[in-house]
């Protein structure tokens, strides 16, 4: 399966970009862009990418006021949903069986980057 380098979140379609930073990844919020660190290995790189959605997640829904706070649930609940999903593949084929055709708006089933209201 090949990297996500777009997501769509709520109406943004966000970008993930691999390169040489820092850390393992972090959130461009003003620019929708995830970055990775590109030297990752791809189990850990998922659980990152992982990582940085649930951070845009809280963010959007204004989920903590304490960044310390955030970043210690961020942290468990990416894990653990990487657990999950790896030792139960099938639940992660039957959430996306059975969400698919009413968790993204219509247009984005046939590949189009553009979403109106």
């Amino acid at each position: 399966m090949s990297f996500p380098e777009r997501l769509w979140f709520g109406y943004r379609l966000w970008r993930v970009l691999q390169g040489p930073i820092p850390d393992s990844g972090s959130v461009q919020y003003d620019t929708h862009t995830i970055m990775l660190q590109e030297s990752q290995h791809p189990a850990d790189k998922a659980d990152t990418l992982v990582h940085e959605l649930l951070h845009i997640i809280a963010y959007e829904y204004a989920l903590f006021d304490d960044d310390d706070h955030e970043e210690r649930v961020v942290t468990a609940m990416a894990n653990g949903l990487i657990q999950l999903l790896v030792r139960n593949p099938d639940l992660g084929r039957y959430l996306l069986e059975t969400t698919n055709d009413h968790s993204r708006p219509s247009d984005l089933h046939h590949g189009s980057d553009d979403w109106h209201a």
